[in-house]
């Protein structure tokens, strides 16, 4: 690529950008989701606070993990939760107070892909909470989980959902929490104890996530596909919302015969997309996907249930698109392979009621038979190309358009390069040029080059082109 003798852009011409179908990399980036529980861990263990291969001696036995979705997965988890309560009853009447033990979020008890290679997946290492023997910090973390518990299980007997709003403010009113984050926590380490998905303690997100495209949406629990109210979202200017209630998203039927599947880190450059109709201008059509930031769990089991409930050849090929830096290419990571957090437990919506890839069925109501187990993020798309921002289409861009990159971001690179993306060079390359310029862009950065509407064109180019990296 040759650069105007005025123009001083911040980095060299890229390398030839071949297709890379490199099996995923053992171990992963797991991202931020989860991150605030595993650097607890890490603090509690500075002081005292250890982790173990087996529960402790004396602890209260895990109940069976409870399948999400169902009013029997719904009556397994109270029964769970009244059980760890009458063993902490039990002990205390006996005049001991028992350790609880959980699934271990650190990064040195997880891998990605085990056998399969795809993804993230968690080893069998705990952390063991105590009241007595372990200092304050750990105390403080063992109530909130049990004020948790409690509040959980009020929710799933009165039929009730909780929110996190819901359980911040319960937690804060009886000093057990000061902060939002505290209180995502809690529900993180009930989800480590019982090994369950969030939505079987009947904690329900806020609504996050949006669809657009050559996609037909209908809601309800209708065994006769042919009596439901089916709409075009390709129609609506700036897409569909998403329901962040799992109950919600299970009776979310989709119908695409759509060739690409399109994720988008921001909300902004998703409308974009959706105004300029992107999926008009692509071969075989396109449905986009928003989740408006970091990829929340219902927005990936959609995303999941969606591929599902697919005809044959449709949806073949999955496609990222992100800002040029660090933190966007994790958001992607985090799609292509999955996290630790959801890895405990990720099961809000299963494919149900389809017949899966090749089938004709939607997306159904969640069946215990197709629940994944606890330990394996099931919605992990290894597949998944970064087609756009890449640095090919900032060649030109002016000066104006790059910030400095934070030692945050060139951290978050190094392990980015360093993990799951080892093995994937097209990726690594990207990555190693931020760092050897220090600079990052957004989106809309190609905007400035061309003018409003250029970005779209530009990834339009690239999908006709098959310019992306695997």
């Amino acid at each position: 690529m040759t650069t105007p003798p005025d123009h001083h852009h911040p980095f060299p011409p890229p390398m030839a950008d071949p297709l890379w179908d490199d099996d995923p990399q053992q171990g992963a980036w797991w991202g931020a989701e989860g991150e605030a529980a595993a650097a607890e861990e890490e603090e509690e263990q500075q002081a005292g606070l250890g982790v173990v291969e087996p529960p402790p001696l004396g602890a209260p036995t895990p109940p069976p993990r409870a399948a999400g979705g169902g009013s029997g997965g719904v009556d397994a988890m109270a029964a769970a939760l009244e059980g760890l309560f009458t063993a902490i009853l039990t002990s205390l009447a006996t005049g001991a107070i028992p350790d609880l033990d959980l699934a271990s979020l650190r990064a040195a008890n997880a891998d990605a892909g085990g056998a399969a290679g795809s993804a993230t997946t968690l080893g069998d290492r705990t952390t063991v909470l105590s009241l007595t023997a372990r200092g304050a910090r750990g105390a403080s973390r063992y109530a909130r989980l049990l004020l948790a518990g409690a509040a959980s299980y009020e929710a799933l007997s009165t039929g009730r959902s909780l929110t996190q709003r819901n359980l911040y403010y319960s937690l804060k009113s009886v000093g057990a929490v000061l902060t939002p984050a505290a209180a995502a926590s809690a529900v993180s380490d009930l989800q480590a104890h019982f090994r369950a998905p969030r939505a079987a303690f009947g904690v329900v997100a806020a609504a996050r996530g949006s669809v657009g495209g050559q996609v037909w949406t209908a809601s309800g629990a209708e065994a006769d596909h042919s009596a439901l109210a089916w709409a075009d979202v390709s129609l609506e200017p700036s897409g569909q919302p998403l329901p962040g209630d799992p109950a919600a998203l299970a009776r979310l039927h989709t119908r695409t015969h759509a060739s690409f599947l399109i994720l988008v880190e921001k909300d902004a450059i998703f409308r974009r997309l959706c105004e300029d109709r992107v999926w008009d201008r692509l071969p075989g059509g396109a449905v986009v996907v928003t989740s408006h930031g970091w990829p929340a769990a219902g927005v990936r089991a959609f995303i999941a249930a969606l591929r599902s409930a697919a005809p044959r050849g449709a949806l073949h090929t999955v496609l990222g698109v992100c800002d040029w830096n660090p933190a966007g290419v994790g958001i992607l990571t985090a799609y292509k392979y999955g996290t630790r957090k959801c890895a405990v437990g990720c099961g809000v919506v299963a494919p149900g009621g389809g017949e899966g890839e090749g089938g004709e069925g939607e997306a159904g109501v969640p069946s215990p038979a197709t629940t994944p187990t606890a330990g394996v993020d099931p919605h992990a798309i290894p597949g998944l190309g970064w087609l756009g921002l890449r640095c090919a289409r900032l060649a030109t861009a002016p000066a104006e358009a790059f910030q400095p990159l934070t030692p945050r971001d060139k951290a978050m690179a190094g392990a980015l390069a360093a993990g799951p993306l080892a093995a994937h060079p097209a990726w690594t390359h990207e990555l190693g040029i931020m760092a050897s310029v220090g600079l990052k862009a957004d989106l809309e950065a190609v905007d400035a080059v061309g003018g409003l509407g250029s970005l779209t064109t530009a990834l339009v180019e690239d999908v006709c082109a098959g310019v992306w990296a695997a």
